[in-house]
């Protein structure tokens, strides 16, 4: 009995954990202990993708919960387009560095009591209160 390389058995075991769920299926998979998530996660994706399916996980700290879906088959039009855009696609730490950007025209400052003069009440632009009838400070009511 031939083990072979271990990165082979291991998608085995992760081939024949998702050997018997198919499209709209749920699954729980409990991370044991020196598990990472992050890892057991795309061992999950491997395997999905090996048999054309598509894993969709829900976020959480514990146990990898996923839903099964179709893969949505990619078309020629989108595999030209892909790789169109990533022609286009510039070095862009590079075009950050080399040309540097342009900036807006500093604004003349007002001082402050020019902003506010169209905010304020007309009595407070002209420096005194309103003279109440009486020539009482105390409020109506």
């Amino acid at each position: 009995m031939t083990l072979g390389p271990p990165y082979a058995r291991i998608a085995k075991e992760y081939d024949a954990l998702l050997e018997e769920f198919i499209v709209g299926d749920h699954g729980r998979a409990e991370l044991l202990d020196g598990e990472r998530r992050v890892t057991v996660r795309q061992r999950l994706q491997a395997a999905a993708r090996w048999r054309n399916l598509a894993l969709h996980f829900r976020p959480g700290r514990r146990a990898l919960i996923f839903r099964v879906n179709e893969v949505v088959p990619r078309t020629q039009n989108t595999i030209l387009l892909s790789a169109a855009e990533s022609l286009n696609q510039t070095n862009w730490h590079a075009t950050a560095q080399s040309a540097p950007k342009q900036r807006r025209p500093r604004r003349k400052r007002q001082p402050a009591a020019g902003r506010y003069d169209a905010m304020l009440p007309r009595w407070m632009r002209e420096g005194s209160q309103p003279e109440r009838r009486g020539g009482s400070k105390r409020r109506m009511q």
